[in-house]
């Protein structure tokens, strides 16, 4: 048997190299293979799955024409001489080094947070550590044209992340991308570069010597595309919902209102990623895209405390499996941010002395939220807010982020709290 031809190398009836095959056919994307997939996966016969694959499933499935004809063959074991070629390429590929891999959704490598979204890749493409698939992570993107101050924050924050135990996802371009992935670096911890192109096509080429630092270090670069796909603008959006799947967060530093960055957001509220934007000055050209995130209801954050505050409950427990398993005479740097953090937090009055606000200054709405946190025993995560004021989540996101700004309350490691005075 050949060595790649495992269990896990099976998906929904189909070997790995079919599958390598489907999607080396011209107009044959993501898409179409997850449809196919799909379809296999809930297919009740007694039948081979390649046994149920038809020329009229295929059209329905949106397949092109041309590409019908020699998926049909290819699942006989005929394709074409140029799709076997790509196939003979891609397991040379995966021969030559164990960092070279593909992991289809059977794996036990596969991502669980990745495999979960809608149209998750059937052929996967790592070169480097799977390992660095694992831990929890945050995709962090911005502008290619970023300022000094976006570069900036964007390596400063990624490193401290890093040094946290969050693993940095960006997609490997110029700009905020770059900065992220070199904070990692500095912090010599993992990144992950999601590409818009073929392993063996790598772009842009500035960053070559980077790419080759981020596997050097334990990260992984990944595509959905086959080795030698190249460059073309077309491909590099759809490579951000890998970005969204890998990630329980997705934070934009800079963006302008039309910057790709703002499709990643799209797709983290799609996954139900929390999404986050670091504001900017309204004359700023790279802050109309954050600032119309945080107006459509982004978290608004400014410091790195108040993004590992945002991360959902399950990302923070990931962290803390990680941080026991490790010696505890050096406490991760997530340890120090959150003691920091809880050293300023405002502490809770005891429930049976008797606390009086005036919140005649505020919105009907914003009264019940704050009537809500003096009731309250304890602080309030969203979640009980959204029960307790029966408020729709995107006016509540809203409320708590006016009445943080104005300094009413607070919001350590998610649990909204009144602000002592």
């Amino acid at each position: 048997m050949d060595e790649h031809m495992t269990i896990e190398n099976l998906f929904a009836g189909i070997d790995l190299k079919t599958w390598v095959g489907l999607s080396c056919l011209n107009g044959v994307g993501a898409g179409r293979l997850n449809k196919l997939a799909t379809y296999l996966l809930h297919l009740d016969s007694a039948n081979s799955p390649a046994q149920e694959i038809s020329a009229e499933l295929l059209k329905q499935l949106g397949w092109p024409k041309d590409s019908i004809g020699q998926a049909l063959y290819g699942l006989n074991g005929r394709w074409g001489d140029n799709i076997q070629r790509q196939i003979d390429d891609t397991f040379a590929w995966l021969a030559h080094s164990r960092q070279h891999q593909i992991l289809l959704p059977s794996s036990p490598a596969y991502p669980p947070i990745l495999k979960a979204i809608p149209v998750a890749p059937v052929t996967l493409y790592v070169r480097g550590s799977v390992m660095a698939l694992s831990p929890p992570a945050i995709g962090i993107v911005g502008a290619r044209r970023a300022s000094p101050y976006g570069r900036d924050v964007a390596q400063s924050w990624a490193q401290q992340l890093a040094e946290a135990g969050i693993c940095p996802i960006s997609g490997g371009a110029m700009g905020i991308d770059t900065c992220v992935h070199q904070g990692a670096l500095n912090a010599r911890q993992a990144t992950i570069a999601v590409m818009g192109t073929g392993l063996q096509a790598l772009y842009p080429r500035q960053n070559h010597h980077l790419f080759e630092q981020i596997v050097d270090t334990g990260g992984a670069l990944v595509s959905e595309y086959p080795l030698k796909t190249q460059a073309r603008p077309q491909l590099f959006p759809p490579r951000n919902r890998i970005i969204s799947g890998l990630s329980y967060g997705i934070l934009v530093v800079e963006a302008s209102a039309q910057s790709g960055s703002l499709i990643s957001a799209r797709y983290g509220l799609e996954h139900n990623r929390e999404v986050m934007a670091i504001p900017g000055r309204i004359y700023d050209t790279n802050a109309g895209g954050t600032n119309l995130l945080i107006r459509q209801g982004a978290a608004l954050v400014t410091s790195v405390e108040e993004v590992l505050n945002e991360l959902p409950r399950e990302c923070r427990d990931l962290m803390q499996n990680l941080h026991q398993n490790q010696s505890p005479a050096k406490p991760q740097q997530t340890e120090l941010l959150f003691a920091s953090n809880e050293q300023h937090a405002p502490h809770r009055e005891r429930s049976d002395q008797a606390v009086h606000w005036d919140f005649s200054g505020y919105s009907k709405s914003e009264r019940q939220v704050l009537q809500c946190l003096t009731d309250a025993a304890q602080g309030m995560d969203f979640d009980e807010l959204v029960r307790a004021t029966q408020c729709h989540v995107p006016s509540l996101m809203q409320q708590l982020m006016s009445l943080e700004l104005t300094g009413v309350i607070t919001n350590q490691q998610g649990m909204y709290r009144l602000q002592k005075h």
